[in-house]
C-alpha cells in the first residue's frame, strides 16, 4: 500500500477513514440508500454509524465495510 492510498476500516463500532488528499465521501447502506455525504474530507476522521454493512465511496474508489 502506498503512502497516499485511502484507508477505510471499521473498529470499535465506528467507521474510520484516512484520506491523504481532499476528497468527497459518500456512505451508502447495502440497499443503496445514501446514509451520509461528507464534503472536503482530508486526513483521519471517524464517523459514528449504526451496526450494519456499508459501501463507502471516496472519490472514484469504493470500499465495503461491516460494523
Amino acid at each position: 500500500m502506498e503512502e497516499n492510498d485511502v484507508k477505510v476500516w471499521a473498529a470499535d463500532g465506528q467507521l474510520h477513514l484516512s484520506v491523504p488528499s481532499t476528497e468527497r465521501v459518500w456512505i451508502y447502506a447495502f440497499n443503496g440508500n445514501l446514509i451520509r455525504s461528507l464534503d472536503e474530507v482530508a486526513g483521519d476522521i471517524t464517523v459514528n454509524l449504526n451496526k450494519g454493512s456499508y459501501i463507502i465511496v471516496v472519490g472514484e474508489k469504493r470500499y465495503k465495510v461491516a460494523l
